[in-house]
């Protein structure tokens, strides 16, 4: 939440144990209120057919996909979120060491990644909810 700037550096250099008490107890408040935003956008959380496997899936802000996928994919195959960027519709894949290879998942529709972290885009206007 700091800006990104030498000055912002220097003030922290010069005083570093204050600096580093004040960071650490801003990242706790950031990260408590990202996980409160989380935790009640994910009670719009609805199962959807994905590559053969029925998923939760909820429609989340980008920047809250990852941790939300995780938190999905909990004793599940996988967990997707998804969000809107005007023309396409952009689906996030997470799983858990227990979970399947979602990059294998993400292919089926064009996308790619990793084992455990993936994703696909599909222009917005072709999905039918159920089809994908």
């Amino acid at each position: 939440s700091q800006n990104y700037d030498f000055d912002s550096w220097d003030d922290c250099a010069t005083n570093i144990e204050s600096c580093l008490t004040h960071v650490v107890d801003q990242g706790n408040a950031i990260l408590r209120k990202q996980s409160k935003d989380i935790d009640e956008l994910l009670q719009n959380k609805f199962l959807y057919p994905i590559g053969r496997h029925e998923v939760w899936v909820c429609n989340l802000p980008y920047t809250l996909c990852s941790e939300a996928g995780h938190i999905l994919a909990q004793g599940q195959p996988f967990g997707a979120t998804f969000y809107l960027d005007g023309t396409s519709a952009i689906f996030s894949l997470r799983s858990t060491e227990e979970g399947i290879d979602v990059s294998e998942i993400a292919k089926l529709y064009g996308g790619g990644g990793h084992k455990h972290a993936a994703g696909f885009k599909v222009p917005h206007n072709i999905v039918k909810w159920g089809d994908v």
